[in-house]
């Protein structure tokens, strides 16, 4: 790492709209952010449907095409998309030695609770209808993408369904009442997630329905016999003590849960990797994670 990357980034981060603006002009800008890492050539990049789901399949050369990670993107459950995510997907995917699926699920405010997370749990219910199995999908997901792994897993489990192999969450946010004490201890520090923000998101994709709700925070669900979930934060965030929580859940229902508390690191710094080193290593850190439980635990 360098300070000028830092700087470059938190740069970046602050040149963005405020959370007031309207929504357009956020998703106008976060998309104007994305274009600025394109997606290697090399990568082959594949419209689908995913049960009747929007899909992006990311697939470098050389993966496996009967493993796949399904990737929901964040986007404070109101920006961001399947092409947005697409480059830090491929880098995700050729770590793990697999294909990786974004999905477009539907974005709040025209689409609030429980719409998006329907969509993560129905795309799953494709890519197993598809013949798929379960111990050949990861779920992973950055920021509100990260919050879905893990309340899709317990989506899928309240339907019936046989949970993936793993997890991997980066940034995500697990308590949509931000009453972790990190939303205090840390609101100077976190650039990337200004203050207000957390008080005001929820409204737009929750409509009334409870915060407190397992499907909408799913750090007060029962998160017993998960499987093993791999969690990335970055230390000044306010949503670092969400993640020591959701360790500490999974672990105690016993389950497997491997925590990274980055120093220095922004909100889903991971994205950024095309000009933070870190971003490229934590990617793959985390393909790492997810090779060794698609493919080197089960073969």
């Amino acid at each position: 790492m360098s300070l000028e990357q830092l700087a470059e980034v938190r740069a970046l981060v602050k040149a963005r709209p405020h959370f007031t603006s309207p929504i357009e002009v956020r998703r106008a800008a976060w998309d104007g952010l994305a274009r600025r890492f394109p997606t290697p050539a090399d990568v082959r990049i594949e419209r689908e449907s995913l049960g009747g789901v929007p899909a992006l399949r990311v697939s470098p050369p050389g993966v496996r095409t009967d493993r796949v990670i399904l990737f929901f993107h964040g986007g404070g459950f109101v920006l961001g998309s399947a092409w947005s995510h697409q480059e830090l997907l491929s880098r995700l995917a050729r770590a793990a030695g697999v294909q990786g699926i974004a999905i477009d699920y539907r974005l709040a405010p025209e689409h609030p609770f429980p719409a998006g997370l329907e969509d993560c749990v129905t795309a799953y219910e494709g890519l197993l209808a598809a013949g798929m199995k379960p111990s050949n999908i990861a779920f992973a997901g950055d920021s509100a993408g990260g919050t879905f792994v893990i309340a899709a897993m317990l989506a899928a489990r309240e339907r019936g369904l046989e949970l993936p192999a793993c997890g991997v969450c980066w940034s995500g946010w697990y308590d949509l009442t931000a009453s972790s004490p990190s939303f205090t201890t840390n609101a100077d520090r976190d650039y990337f997630v200004p203050p207000g923000f957390a008080q005001s998101a929820p409204n737009l994709y929750l409509n009334g329905a409870d915060p407190k709700s397992p499907r909408v925070s799913p750090i007060f669900g029962d998160l017993s016999n998960f499987p093993p979930v791999f969690i990335q934060v970055g230390e000044p965030e306010v949503l670092s003590d969400d993640a020591r929580w959701l360790e500490r859940k999974l672990k105690e229902g016993g389950g497997e849960a491997t925590l990274e508390v980055w120093p220095d690191m922004c909100h889903i710094w991971q994205f950024f990797g095309p000009m933070l080193d870190e971003g490229i290593d934590a990617t793959v850190r985390s393909g790492r994670f997810i090779r060794k439980h698609l493919l080197e635990n089960n073969s």
